[in-house]
């Protein structure tokens, strides 16, 4: 993901406004209605909450 934001703790994917993980879009977000998002934010805040409760950086890629 490529965006620019003033908020944004890149070494700990935090968002220094909301002081909470950084999910661009996320009400309170400084791009909230500003940006469309192909996945539902909704998802993208449980995935990314998920990742940051195992400790993962990145998501498995799904077996073939």
């Amino acid at each position: 993901m490529t965006f620019s934001c003033p908020n944004h703790e890149a070494a700990e994917q935090k968002c220094t406004l909301l002081n909470t993980l950084c999910v661009p879009g996320r009400p309170g977000c400084v791009l909230e209605g500003k940006a469309t998002f192909a996945e539902d934010i909704d998802t993208r805040i449980r995935q990314a909450e998920e990742i940051a409760s195992t400790g993962r950086r990145r998501q498995p890629r799904p077996k073939r």
